[in-house]
């Protein structure tokens, strides 16, 4: 029981001496808070980005079935809405694919800018990283405009 008092007088001691233990304990927290704020939000891209690109692909899909099915030999009227749709889906699947390759180049960036101690003095990952948000913006708007487009043919085409 002794040397166990001993010991954590000692830590104790380590921790309040001159080197702040209690600042360098909690330092140490918020870094390893921070590294898992880092990680999860980019899970959290990566996911949005799968999600654009896959419902913007299986919309285009859809569409098409819904065309041959659905519509089948009747006169098809507005097509302007599917056009719109197809193209909205197709150019947002492209721009999901651009954010990937842009947020991989941030990336770098932002670990270069770690590595030559300047990642506070910038924007992490440079323009980059701004770019991929605001392709991650474009894509998810366009997903949502082909889905509105294609609602209107459907309701023009409807049996």
């Amino acid at each position: 029981m002794e040397s166990l008092e001993s010991d954590e007088e000692d830590d104790g001691k380590a921790e309040g001496s001159s080197e702040g233990g209690e600042g360098n304990r909690f330092r140490t927290q918020i870094d390893n808070y921070r590294q898992h704020l880092i990680a999860a939000e980019q899970k959290s891209q990566a996911e949005y980005d799968k999600w654009v690109i896959t419902l913007s692909g299986g919309a285009l899909g859809v569409s098409f079935v819904f065309l041959k099915d659905i519509v089948g030999t009747k006169s098809i009227v507005s097509t302007g809405w599917l056009l719109a749709a197809w193209i909205c889906w197709a150019v947002g699947i492209c721009i999901g694919l651009a954010s990937h390759f842009f947020s991989s180049l941030a990336l770098r960036r932002a670990i270069n800018q770690t590595d030559e101690k300047i990642i506070y003095m910038m924007r992490p990952g440079g323009w980059m990283s701004w770019l991929t948000f605001s392709l991650n913006i474009a894509a998810g708007l366009l997903f949502l405009c082909g889905t509105l487009c294609i609602i209107a043919f459907v309701a023009k085409n409807s049996p």
